[in-house]
């Protein structure tokens, strides 16, 4: 086995990163089981797989681990286990849980933006010497993904996440989100 991949076998928190994707799986159930659910259901299960990507940057030996010559592919290794996280999204995306005619595109990009964000905001705060970031940025991402739905439908406003399909501002925002996300990925990687 090459040393990336027993790396990435075992440095990545594969516990909250799976229980994360566990968790989307489990109320993707359940919009298939109540499908009314689904404009406040699917927001959650987007939640779920971003925060299962902010985990991902988790290291218990942080310091010694950046000094050593593998830092570098080291953090290429972790944004890749970012993939589990997307593919879960992207499988519950295309199966549409009980039928509901979500916009495949629209969701499709709020997931990848989403993913990105947490998988970039974690690793920047991986280089900037935080050795568990991955809590505070699930936790964030969380917060960030319900504070819209709900002050939204305190204050009648629409809905970020519309299930029918994107507006045009939605959609900028959404691309928006997904380059600050690469951006980040792009200075994780970079040399220190």
């Amino acid at each position: 086995m090459s040393a990336p991949w027993w790396y990435l076998r075992r440095a990545v928190p594969w516990v909250a990163l799976l229980g994360c994707c566990a968790a989307a799986v489990v109320i993707a159930a359940a919009i298939a089981r109540w499908p009314s659910t689904t404009a406040g259901l699917l927001p959650a299960v987007l939640g779920c797989c971003a925060a299962g990507g902010a985990f991902v940057f988790d290291e218990d030996a942080a310091p010694v681990t950046t000094v050593t010559p593998r830092a570098r592919w080291r953090l290429a290794v972790r944004c890749g286990a970012a993939l589990v996280p997307l593919t879960v999204w992207s499988a519950i995306v295309l199966l549409r849980p009980g039928d509901v005619p979500v916009q495949r595109d629209g969701w499709w990009l709020m997931g990848a933006a989403l993913v990105l964000a947490a998988v970039g905001t974690a690793g920047v705060a991986s280089r900037l010497d935080r050795s568990a970031p991955g809590s505070l940025v699930a936790a964030l991402v969380v917060l960030a993904v319900f504070a819209p739905l709900v002050v939204g439908s305190l204050l009648g406003w629409s809905s970020p996440y519309p299930v029918d399909g994107l507006t045009a501002g939605v959609r900028t925002f959404w691309l928006c989100v997904a380059g600050g996300g690469l951006l980040a990925c792009v200075a994780t990687l970079r040399p220190a």
